[in-house]
């Protein structure tokens, strides 16, 4: 290996330690204490998928791509919506 061999992994794995896996966020927001104390409540309807409950307004939401893809319906929560956004 090279050194610009090495140099790239280090890249490449600092990014993939950037970036949180959707289960990892989806887990984030579904088990915050502190968004549960806000108001926010979340129950699960199927796997990846879960009902929302947010300012007396249900979403059916999906922080899974690969769900959303199959069910373009749900709320995708992920960086650029908005109401993603407002629960941060």
């Amino acid at each position: 290996m090279t050194d610009v061999d090495d140099a790239e992994d280090a890249v490449i794995a600092g990014l993939e330690s950037f970036f949180e896996p959707p289960e990892t966020i989806e887990q984030f927001f579904t088990s915050s204490t502190i968004l549960k104390a806000s108001g926010v409540e979340f129950e699960r309807k199927g796997k990846g998928i879960w009902q929302m409950n947010y300012k007396r307004q249900n979403y059916t939401v999906t922080f899974s791509p690969s769900i959303f893809d199959e069910m373009p319906s749900l709320r995708f929560m992920n960086f650029g919506d908005p109401l993603f956004e407002d629960l941060l």
